[in-house]
């Protein structure tokens, strides 16, 4: 088991000071529980002045004296309290605040002020001093003055509770240049000479677009720019400067917009110096389509510079203007181009020359991979649930590819960027994004290292509720992998939740006394956040047309298995004029896609039609399937789709309101039609929803409805729902394919009925044919399919009158007058044409609608959307328990009650709420559909991956290998399994990859076997029988028992049996060892009665394992292990928990071997008899 302690091995520059105290900590450490323990929070004391143990503290005026002797070192735990930064703390519980350490002495030696400090909590505060300013360790005698506000009580403080120095650096602590590099890590009281001083790496610095607009540049001309104003810090800088590194601009959206690769960029305007970049790198996304381009001004890492000039500037004060030849879809709305566009801007710092660890940046600053480690370019912007939470954050990288340590949110907290600095100690750190609630954390560490090696692990928060203390449990522990989680307490009870502020520090501390080939470490954080999400940011339309009203992003497909899923299909007039029988067709396609969506358990489906009107076919959504069939509110609901329903018209706003409210997770929108109706009433008598349809309402598409339509989406995207429109074409009669039409200011036709003055423009259609002639020029294409019904208003007015051109199929005339034709006039009746496919992202978002040609190839289609669908389910990592015996031969397949953890290199893990993790636990359990007990995670990913399982090792047993491997793992992949190659990690884990093939994900089962650890020796005992009889028992025989293979160095042991106290019995002690194998060996052959038996020709090989039930004996026949041999005349019998009872026939001298056995002068190879129920032969008697 590992070795848990803390604090562990401390930097070198001061072990060599410590010999003493590290080997006292190390033996001090074994009293603590396992180095785990619990972290106050603001815990409170007593706030009077008194005398603890070894902490005597008087009061004198505002000035408290604090004496701390402690001759024998127990006090400071052996210099185990001190800190993982070398700083020993003196606890202050009581009133008031200290002002100032008027005086801090250490045996005698009085401490220079850099080397002290002090903090205030509402419970009291601290006192620290460092280490490295001692002669000794721990120190003997401690003396100090500290001024104060009030009374307190004092204490040596633990290891954890201890001040950072940055915390204490306000106090004055580390703030000499003198001071040693090691008295703070994480750059206090380090060089400030700029002659001491080099770039640091680079970090990717805050810059959000902040101006844009056209102007006109040299080298490009008049093209629009981006203006970004960087800010950033490092904790360790020095001076002000910023040097930028490079500039990435690129778009966000998932489609094929991006900004050119030619630009200029100014630095404040170009009056501190600009730059031109003819041919900058440019960004791909992940589909290799270029988004964007990357300049590059400094390399920090090779000095390499392809800018004359340095471009320097200062957090927040210096602007950068980027000037783009193109930008796809630029916007003058500023909130509309941040949707589409991202400005990355990476600098380098003044930081000092010297030993100190690895800058950490603030949530401003985040140190990149290298030059070429922009975010994903492909990755679309996600405002789509208003402000929503991240549950992954990346750590630093650090120069180690083997060391990860990471933090990430689960349940709705959100988290800053981790980042990690020093190296044994390992501190990682992340700050909470807004107010939360923490409820635990999970940490997770898996490090191969020594058996000797000693760790320590705290992980705390520094900001919460007062009165809240944290506690730790262990969930598992091994010589290479610890488990924990810790959990807030209050009151002395766990509670389920606390709140923690906005900027609220986690710090998870891993030591190591060692250098482990690998380390991997992240906490897993759950909490929710008490941020109240903002409203999504409303985009114009791409072409920016002013009258169409903006939209919310769409939101991203969610990646988890088991969706709520809407499909709602048009069930209009048009349905009958597609390719084939639309209804039909329809049918057909959502049966399909019902069909693949069932091997994505636990998804929920909702069926609904429109038309005029919107109704549910299945009442909301219900399961997709029950009792292992499709749901029959489902089929049921899909087998009414027969004929036209609704109305005739093509209502899109009362579709989107019909699932409002069931938060769905994605709506399935399919139509042939644009939206020529809505809820607003004015195309109904009396004005209201509610009342009969006017004559010829909802022909033809009105900006009303258009407008109404997108609201409803906007409500449906807000709550998080995403709309994919499946648009099918729709032919008319003449064969051309409406790909776009007129949008009407809100006309009504000529005959509707409608109340309106005279004077008000309306339509008028026309006959196309009269007296089975023509009258109009290319009337075909304007109506449906074998009929003269005007579907098309853009080819209906371009249809003109045989005899007199100012006539049109139709027109927009004045009601009342015929004459007052005002069809040339558009502005007055139109808003000009829009595209059916921008219609359907006008709902959705660009990029988001699918185009199919015709109703022959929906069901294809919708099938292919499922089966993408339904690929989060198919990916998965299963991992199944079996307990063998010492052979390996299996006795429970599929034990429940295991604990297992995956740790992935990327969060892969579908943790549910749409939280993918790195890192998971669960229990082998029964779960549906599956056929024996296992623990399963389901993973979503485009790229192949690696994941690292652990097993929480059960007290009395130990892993067994099979071919040296900790796990035997396949894969299916693309209906395909195939064998893993298996890492073992450690004594308990093991690593597999997780491969993809385009869009699919592999599937990954691996059984891992347990057998009893430290199982008991065995005996032996042999009773020589003769073969053809069977009660007759031989005497005289001689018997060895051989080891087959020893231990490497030594030679294999030879034991003779004991003739028993039983006639024809021969015996062995204890001394075998389970799952070892031996050779039974016949010395000498017995007689009886004067009858000679021959002797066995060859070793009867066995081997044993201890059972509940006894000893369980297997025989090696022909190159395989059996139970059982009797046809060879060798019985297993029964036998007890320390002993084997075998019989071992032998044939008289002359006798042949009976016909249907191998024979006994044949090679008998003896094994593990396997005692089973209702197979016992009964308990033989031993004579008294």
């Amino acid at each position: 088991m590992r070795n848990i302690l803390k604090p562990a091995a401390r930097t070198a520059s001061s072990r060599s000071r410590r010999s003493v105290r590290g080997v006292a900590a190390v033996v001090a450490s074994f009293a603590l529980a396992a180095g785990l323990g619990s972290y106050p929070v603001d815990a409170q004391e007593t706030a009077a002045v008194s005398e603890t143990a070894s902490v005597q503290a008087t009061r004198i005026g505002d000035v408290d004296v604090i004496t701390i002797n402690d001759s024998d070192g127990e006090a400071w735990g052996y210099g185990a309290k001190a800190s993982l930064e070398d700083i020993f703390g003196i606890k202050r519980s009581g009133e008031g605040e200290i002002e100032e350490i008027v005086s801090l002495t250490v045996d005698g030696k009085k401490l220079a002020p850099e080397f002290y400090g002090f903090t205030n909590n509402a419970g009291g505060g601290y006192i620290a001093f460092d280490l490295d300013a001692l002669n000794e360790v721990p120190p003997k005698l401690v003396e100090v003055e500290a001024r104060t506000t009030g009374a307190a009580t004092y204490s040596i403080a633990e290891s954890d509770a201890v001040p950072t120095a940055r915390e204490l650096s306000p106090s004055g602590y580390g703030q000499n240049a003198n001071a040693a590099a090691s008295t703070n890590p994480t750059g206090v009281g380090m060089a400030r000479a700029t002659d001491e001083t080099k770039w640091s790496e680079e970090v990717q610095l805050s810059s959000p677009i902040v101006g844009t607009g056209k102007e006109r540049f040299d080298n490009i001309g008049t093209e629009p720019y981006f203006k970004v104003r960087p800010t950033g810090e490092l904790p360790n800088q020095v001076g002000e400067d910023i040097r930028i590194t490079r500039i990435v601009v690129r778009n966000t959206e998932n489609n094929s917009r991006n900004a050119d690769d030619e630009a200029v960029v100014l630095l404040n305007d170009g009056a501190d110096g600009q730059h031109y970049f003819r041919s900058p790198t440019q960004v791909r996304d992940d589909r290799n389509r270029v988004k964007g381009f990357e300049a590059v001004f400094f390399n920090p890492e090779t000095g390499d510079s392809p800018v004359a000039d340095e471009f320097i500037i200062q957090s927040g004060q210096d602007s950068l203007k980027i000037g783009v030849d193109g930008v796809d879809a630029w916007d003058s709305d500023l909130d509309t181009l941040r949707s589409r566009y991202v400005v990355e801007v990476y600098g380098s710092f003044r930081v000092p020359v010297g030993p100190s660890t690895a800058p950490a940046p603030t949530s401003a600053a985040t140190p990149t991979s290298g030059p070429t480690a922009p975010a994903d370019p492909s990755s679309p912007a996600e405002p789509t649930r208003g402000d929503q939470p991240q549950p992954s954050t990346s750590s630093v990288p650090l120069d180690d590819e083997t060391k990860r340590f990471d933090m990430e949110g689960r349940g709705g907290i959100r988290l800053n960027p981790a980042t990690t600095t020093g190296e044994s100690p390992y501190e990682t750190t992340a700050t909470v994004d807004g107010s939360s609630t923490f409820s635990k954390a999970v940490v997770r560490i898996n490090a191969p290292n020594s058996i000797l090696a000693t760790e320590a692990y705290s992980f705390n928060l520094d900001k919460t509720e007062t009165g809240v203390s944290f506690e730790r449990r262990v969930v598992s522990t091994s010589s290479d992998y610890v488990e924990f989680e810790v959990y807030p307490v209050k009151n002395g009870q766990r509670v389920d939740s606390v709140q923690v502020p906005n900027g609220a520090k986690f710090t998870m501390t891993s030591n190591f006394s060692d250098n482990p080939e690998s380390i991997d470490a992240v906490a897993t954080i759950h909490g929710t956040s008490l941020v109240e999400p903002k409203e999504p940011v409303k985009v114009s339309p791409p072409d920016g047309a002013d009258w169409v009203e903006k939209q919310y992003p769409n939101p991203e497909m969610p990646k988890k298995c088991g969706l709520k899923v809407a499909i709602v299909a048009d069930q209009s007039r048009s349905l009958n004029y597609g390719d084939e029988n639309g209804f039909k067709s329809t049918r057909d396609a959502t049966t399909a896609m019902v069909e693949a969506l069932r091997s994505a358990p636990g998804t929920e489906v909702g069926l609904y039609t429109f038309g005029r009107t919107a109704t549910s076919s299945t009442g909301g959504p219900v399961p997709l399937e029950v009792n292992g069939q499709v749901n029959p509110t489902i089929t049921n609901a899909i087998d009414g789709w027969t004929t036209a329903k609704n109305g005739d018209a093509t209502n899109w706003e009362a579709a989107l309101n019909a699932v409002m409210g069931q938060r769905y997770d994605v709506v399935y929108f399919i139509t042939d039609g644009m939206p020529t109706f809505d809820e607003d009433g004015w195309q109904n008598r009396g004005g209201t929803p509610a009342g009969a349809p006017y004559d010829y309402a909802g022909a033809f598409v009105q900006e009303r409805s258009l407008n109404r339509a997108i609201l409803a989406a906007n409500k449906l995207k807000e709550a998080g729902t995403r709309i994919v429109p499946i648009q099918v074409d729709l032919t008319l009669r003449a064969g051309n394919v409406v790909t776009r039409d007129y949008v009407l200011k809100n006309i009504y036709s000529y005959s509707s009925g409608a109340p309106i003055p005279r004077g008000t423009l309306v339509s008028m259609q026309n006959r196309p044919r009269y007296d089975g002639k023509d009258v109009f020029d290319n009337w075909e294409n304007a109506v449906y399919p074998n009929t003269e019904i005007i579907v098309n208003v853009e080819q209906a007015v371009n249809s003109t009158h045989k005899t007199n051109n100012k006539v049109h199929l139709m027109d927009i005339i004045e009601l009342g007058d015929y004459n007052a034709i005002h069809t040339t006039d558009m502005e007055e009746w139109t808003y000009g044409t829009r595209e059916v496919k921008q219609m359907g992202e006008d709902i959705s978002g660009p990029g988001d609608t699918v185009h199919i040609e015709n109703y022959s190839a929906l069901a294809a289609q919708l099938e292919a959307i499922a089966q993408e669908v339904a690929r989060l389910c198919h990916g998965k990592i299963i991992v199944q328990k079996q307990i063998v015996d010492a052979n390996g031969k299996v006795l429970t397949d599929g034990a429940e009650g295991w604990g297992f953890s995956v740790m992935a290199n990327s969060p892969i893990i579908d943790a549910g709420n749409d939280d993918l993790v790195y890192a998971d636990s669960k229990t082998t359990a029964n779960e549906e559909g599956a056929d024996k007990p296992q623990a399963s995670w389901n993973l979503v990913t485009d790229n192949p991956a690696t994941a690292t399982i652990t097993e929480h090792q059960q007290e009395g047993y130990k892993l067994y290998q099979r071919d040296e491997k900790n796990a035997v793992c396949t894969q299916n992949l693309n209906g395909e399994k195939s064998p893993l190659e298996v890492q073992n990690t450690g004594a308990t884990g093991f690593r597999v990859p997780v491969n993809t093939s385009g869009s699919h994900v592999a599937t990954v089962v691996c059984v891992v076997a347990n057998t009893k650890a430290d199982q008991p020796n065995f005996g032996l005992e042999v009773k020589k029988v003769d073969l053809d009889d069977r009660n007759t028992t031989l005497s005289e025989a001689q018997f060895e028992v051989r080891e087959v293979a020893a231990a490497e160095g030594e030679a294999p042991q030879t034991w003779d049996l004991e003739p028993g106290t039983e006639a024809g019995t021969y015996t062995l002690d204890t001394v075998l060892e389970p799952g070892k194998e031996y050779d039974l060996v016949e010395v000498k052959a017995p007689t009886q009665d004067g009858v000679v038996y021959s002797l066995l020709t060859a070793p009867v090989r066995f081997r044993g394992t201890v059972q509940d039930q006894g000893v369980a004996v297997e025989y090696e026949s022909d190159g395989k292990w059996v139970s059982d041999i009797s046809t060879q005349g060798v019985w297993s019998v029964v036998s007890d928990k320390q002993t084997a009872y075998l019989e071992v026939a032998n044939v008289r001298q002359g006798n042949m071997p009976k016909t249907g056995g191998a024979g006994l002068q044949l090679p008998i190879l003896f094994g593990g008899a396997l005692i089973a129920a209702g197979a016992l032969l009964g308990r033989r008697k031993v004579a008294a």
